[in-house]
């Protein structure tokens, strides 16, 4: 959501791991380019509905900007009917998943793969 300053998580941490400052310049660049897309496609959460879309995995870390945004498009996406399943990932902050030698992270991504695995199952793949 290009919409940076309607989540208290942006000014909670906004000098976290993934700072305001570089999220604000990611938009720019993103919106840039544009791609000839119309908005709802370049940002979901503007879009007028999220119903049928595919399953979808949505992880907030816990000290990050984007977390309040996370959790809301989840519950958006479930409001609509599209299953989602929306985690918090409590003592996580943006990017903490490069480090996968660590069993924190491991079990993290772990719940991931099982999501994924569960969908593919699910359509018979």
């Amino acid at each position: 959501d290009n919409r940076c300053g309607r989540y208290a998580s942006m000014h909670l941490y906004s000098e976290a791991a993934w700072p305001l400052g570089l999220n604000l310049k990611m938009w720019a660049e993103y919106l840039r380019e544009g791609c000839g897309l119309g908005e709802a496609y370049i940002i979901p959460m503007k879009a007028e509905s999220l119903a049928g879309l595919p399953p979808a995995y949505i992880e907030a870390q816990e000290c990050d900007i984007l977390r309040d945004e996370a959790l809301t498009f989840g519950r958006l996406l479930t409001d609509a009917g599209t299953p989602a399943k929306t985690v918090l990932i409590s003592g996580s902050y943006h990017g903490f998943d490069e480090d996968f030698r660590n069993p924190f992270v491991r079990s993290a991504v772990g719940a991931r793969i099982a999501f994924f695995e569960g969908v593919m199952a699910d359509h018979g793949l």
